[in-house]
């Protein structure tokens, strides 16, 4: 068995798609996964299963429409994977960063070269983002909420899913 994470975009913001974590938990046994825990409220399950990345991903929306009636982006990887994102985060140790100001986009896959090399072109400062394959980490100086780097720009953008995390969640989700 292998230990995934599956990482929600867009439950229970702002009053829409409300999912409470239990009934998500209860729905996501019938999928067949095992040890199946929450984190927060904002679509983190970690949880253990045969199977793992994109076929996993789908089974996770499927269960989620079938059951919610939502149509949610699931972002799947091994918690190896995120240790190693966490590991290597470029930002951790560099002078004046502030971890509460760093977050990771995790993407549904790796995007083609060409429009990441657009994107790193563009001028978001203070804010600041460095691609790595399925991650691009973030350093939000001016805050996630005020951002010009949002989820809805990087999908348009790279045309993949994408959700972001905070480094406490990211920490959390490891150690779970």
């Amino acid at each position: 068995m292998k230990t995934c994470i599956a990482l929600l975009r867009g439950i229970n913001v702002s009053g829409k798609n409300l999912i409470k974590m239990a009934e998500l938990r209860n729905t996501l046994v019938e999928t067949g996964l095992q040890n199946i825990r929450t984190y927060i409220q904002s679509g983190n399950i970690v949880f253990e299963s045969d199977e793992a990345g994109y076929r996993l991903a789908d089974l996770i929306a499927a269960q989620i429409h079938t059951r919610f009636g939502f149509n949610i982006p699931v972002i799947v990887l091994l918690q190896d994977e995120l240790r190693l994102i966490r590991d290597y985060n470029p930002f951790i140790g560099t002078d004046g960063i502030i971890e509460k100001q760093l977050y990771v986009t995790l993407l549904s896959s790796v995007p083609e070269q060409a429009v990441v090399d657009h994107i790193r072109s563009l001028d978001f400062s203070p804010d600041q983002l460095i691609f790595a394959g399925r991650a691009i980490y973030l350093n939000l100086v001016t805050g996630a909420a005020n951002t010009k780097i949002t989820n809805a720009l990087l999908e348009k953008k790279l045309k993949v899913n994408a959700t972001a995390r905070n480094w406490n969640t990211v920490m959390k989700l490891c150690e779970m």
